[in-house]
């Protein structure tokens, strides 16, 4: 990352190239970067650009709301497959409040961010875990839910796998019905960091 830092941002500056205005070191997982506030403004930018395109972690926010599928599923094609638009277009045709609602934030390593919610006529457990795929090009989320109440007319589950726009994405997600088990869509508002 040092060297990211004095190819890109004034190279004749740093102290490594025998320049006299900066000087950047790596402390464990961090930089220290000693320069005038014109090249710190332009290493700030460089990083926040860096971690937009390649977050590390993820803060999710869920919902899961009940509306017709095939509504949810109209809704989504018009505004885009795993956009911010297709979240918001489906949460405003949604009947409120929501039946759960949840905040995650999760490392984009795999690792799964758990949550729970329990009312008296619902529990919810879901579980996020994004990863990178192997030329980290592109961000997958792997989604796990477990409704179980009379909220949602028994057990119903669901578990996939998506691509996730970055910095900002969406994903709208159908829970499978039997029977006269209520139409019920998961919503999740992705964003990287």
């Amino acid at each position: 990352m040092a060297d990211l830092l004095r190819i890109m941002i004034a190279p004749d500056s740093w102290a490594a190239s025998g320049g006299r205005l900066a000087k950047v070191e790596v402390h464990r997982e961090a930089l220290l970067v000693t320069a005038p506030p014109s090249i710190q403004i332009a290493v700030r930018r460089l990083l926040d650009q860096l971690r937009a395109a390649r977050p590390f972690e993820i803060d999710a926010t869920v919902e899961l709301v009940s509306i017709e599928r095939e509504t949810a599923r109209r809704l989504e094609a018009s505004r885009g497959a795993g956009t911010l638009a297709a979240v918001r277009a489906v949460a405003a045709e949604a009947r409120r409040p929501p039946l759960a609602a949840a905040d995650l934030t999760t490392p984009v390593d795999g690792t799964a961010a758990r949550a729970t919610c329990s009312t008296p006529t619902l529990q919810v457990e879901l579980i996020l875990a994004p990863t990178w795929d192997a030329a980290r090009r592109l961000l997958r989320c792997r989604v796990s839910v477990r409704l179980d109440g009379e909220a949602v007319g028994g057990v119903r589950m669901l578990e996939v796998e998506r691509e996730v726009g970055v910095p900002v994405g969406g994903l709208v997600l159908p829970l499978p019905a039997a029977g006269d088990q209520p139409p019920l869509v998961l919503l999740a508002t992705l964003r990287g960091r």
